[in-house]
């Protein structure tokens, strides 16, 4: 008798390996696997440590068993992540929600959920994905939101004309006031250039025009009478 043997070097593979599960270790959020069986029935064959830093949920807690996740999810919120997912599920696409997570012994938090889809040979879909913290930038939207209606309550009821420009030159908003003085209304000057349309007499516009120009390569204030 005779017996073949053959090695192979897996040291290669095994750091591989290792660094993965380094590098997703440490991703901010979770990384996770969402599968959705031909039945309809959704598990989490994989989810990273992540998890019980951003939901306080231990990897265990979560499997063919998602109600612990579900009930993470903020009332308000839970049923546009459940159509999210029939939709997703539905049409076989990329997941791609916002929604706030909730719990009694922790901060309300945003969280933005990203996954791509695959198909499986049974017909169910295994989803790829990322929840991370977005939190910050959901409160740093809120404050530029609040102070833009700020802006917007102060210059409406200003008896000063006030007009925003955008890069190219165009009028993004203006005031009452400046509607009033010229007689024109608001939506007539909107969305266009000085050069596009202006209610004064074309030396006027045309020096206006400059002056915005001026200004935005610039930075610097100016002025025209």
């Amino acid at each position: 008798a005779t017996v073949l043997s053959m090695g192979r070097d897996l040291t290669r593979i095994r750091d591989a390996e290792r660094r993965l599960t380094h590098l997703v270790a440490n991703v901010p959020g979770f990384v996770f696997s969402l599968h959705r069986s031909p039945e309809g029935q959704f598990s989490f064959p994989f989810v990273s440590p992540g998890i019980e830093e951003l939901c306080g949920l231990r990897q265990d807690q979560i499997g063919d068993d998602i109600a612990a996740l579900r009930a993470w999810l903020h009332p308000e919120d839970a049923p546009g992540v459940e159509r999210a997912l029939a939709q997703a599920a539905s049409a076989v696409t990329c997941l791609h929600i916002e929604f706030r997570v909730a719990r009694a012994d922790r901060p309300e938090r945003w969280v933005e959920c990203r996954a791509t889809p695959e198909r499986e040979a049974g017909g169910g879909l295994l989803w790829h994905g990322i929840v991370f913290d977005a939190s910050e930038r959901k409160h740093l939207e809120a404050e530029l939101g609040r102070r833009a209606a700020e802006f917007r309550t102060l210059a409406d009821n200003s008896p000063d004309a006030i007009v925003r420009y955008d890069r190219a030159g165009r009028r993004l908003y203006c005031n009452p006031a400046l509607a009033t003085a010229v007689g024109v209304p608001q939506a007539a000057l909107l969305g266009k250039s000085i050069a596009e349309f202006s209610p004064f007499p074309a030396a006027v516009a045309q020096a206006k025009a400059a002056l915005v120009r001026q200004v935005m390569d610039s930075g610097q204030a100016g002025d025209i009478e």
